[in-house]
């Protein structure tokens, strides 16, 4: 099974959208880097028809948020919190309107990079600018009541460079940069202002977290992340102030396996062919996607290239990874093929793939050139060296790597 969307809360309940559109709940038992879960890890479904809605994300005591396609933000409330289905308002979604940018115009929830809860009914913003928003939830029962007229309150910038950024409670922020250091940050206002400990810069409190696709909090200092393989591994930041404070020295526990999280991504292989030649593209697009060619030359108003072909609709497709792909590939299934029209130059290329909620992933490729049509000037694309430097899953031959993962690949 793959899901589309995880997140947990802070007692160790965790909730899963499958590809089906069904609600799963889980529950760690042990919190303590073992694998216990409730049910045997078996998920529990607790909900249906949860295809309109894009992503979750927890806000304590119950409190799901859920940001649809067209950008709402929806209130739940699970009043069981054991597995079985007992929801506030009959299990149907409290309409808490669209986001507003710090001038009040209307932005829509899926006009920002990422969005997370800081508890309390906080909700914190990254735009694709890199500026940090506070909102509040002053209700936290459903009803459309924000602080500041529901508009952002811009309280950061520069944070659009992380590979990840998640909440760890009390106003503590993990943020995961390039080189794959976790960096710990603290909002000690927590009421829209600009207040932070250490003014503001990021302390450096661990490496190797380069190669998740997704990290949410588990309360207590408690942080679960998912490789894209799907295992997922525990971490405890016992000092929470800054400082290296790890349990188990940091170094994560595995407590879990089968916990894909479906998102646009693909690859294509050969990487590089003579116009007439075929390149298969393997995607996984699981709300399906639309693909059109790019030619990644120069642009006189800077965009990314000029297109070229016809663009293809994709229907919603999953893959499995096999398990052992950091030697062997992926061994995903062809999605799509492209024959290489005769009158397309050699130069680079991309299939660029865009889902519904306007999600982008490029998928680069290289046109040879025919004998009989070489210009004077050579480039060499340095394959190999975009492979090695590779973070996909954690692996790679020179960047940071996640050492359990490597540990449990071999």
């Amino acid at each position: 099974m793959s899901f589309r969307s995880v997140t947990s809360d802070d007692q160790g309940n965790l909730y899963a959208i499958s590809n089906d559109d069904e609600l799963f709940y889980y529950r760690d038992e042990a919190r303590n880097g073992s694998a216990c879960w409730a049910f045997d890890g078996v998920g529990q479904k607790i909900g249906n028809g949860w295809g309109d809605i894009h992503r979750i994300f927890s806000g304590g005591d119950g409190i799901l948020y859920a940001i649809t396609w067209d950008g709402h933000l929806l209130f739940f409330r699970d009043e069981a919190r054991d597995g079985s289905e007992r929801w506030a308002f009959g299990g149907t979604g409290q309409d808490l309107g669209r986001a507003k940018t710090p001038d009040g115009a209307d932005a829509g929830w899926l006009s920002f990079w990422t969005v997370f809860s800081g508890g309390d009914g906080i909700i914190y913003t990254i735009t694709f600018d890199g500026d940090l928003l506070y909102f509040k939830d002053l209700a936290r029962d459903g009803r459309n009541v924000w602080a500041a007229g529901g508009a952002g309150q811009r309280i950061g910038t520069g944070w659009g460079d992380f590979l990840q950024v998640f909440p760890g409670g009390d106003g503590v922020i993990y943020a995961v940069n390039a080189r794959g250091a976790i960096l710990y940050y603290r909002n000690e206002a927590r009421d829209g202002t600009r207040r932070w400990a250490f003014d503001g810069v990021g302390q450096e409190i661990g490496q190797g977290w380069g190669g998740f696709c997704a990290a949410f909090p588990g309360g207590n200092g408690i942080a679960y992340a998912l490789t894209p393989t799907g295992t997922m591994f525990y971490y405890r930041d016992e000092s929470r102030d800054g400082r290296f404070g790890w349990s188990f020295e940091g170094r994560g526990q595995i407590i879990g396996h089968g916990w894909n999280t479906a998102q646009l991504e693909g690859y294509c292989w050969p990487l590089s062919v003579f116009p007439g030649e075929t390149i298969d593209f393997h995607i996984a697009a699981p709300a399906g996607c639309q693909v059109d060619y790019l030619r990644l030359d120069a642009q006189p108003d800077d965009a990314l290239g000029s297109a070229v072909g016809s663009p293809m609709n994709v229907s919603p497709v999953e893959q499995v990874t096999a398990p052992d792909w950091p030697s062997n590939g992926c061994g995903w299934s062809t999605t799509f093929t492209l024959t290489v029209p005769a009158e397309w130059a050699s130069d680079v290329y991309s299939a660029r793939c865009t889902d519904p909620a306007g999600t982008q992933f490029h998928i680069v490729f290289v046109v040879k050139p025919v004998a009989q049509r070489r210009g004077d000037l050579l480039v060499l694309a340095s394959t190999n060296t975009w492979n090695a430097y590779n973070m996909w899953g954690g692996y790679s031959k020179y960047g940071p790597a996640i050492p359990d993962v490597l540990t449990f690949m071999r």
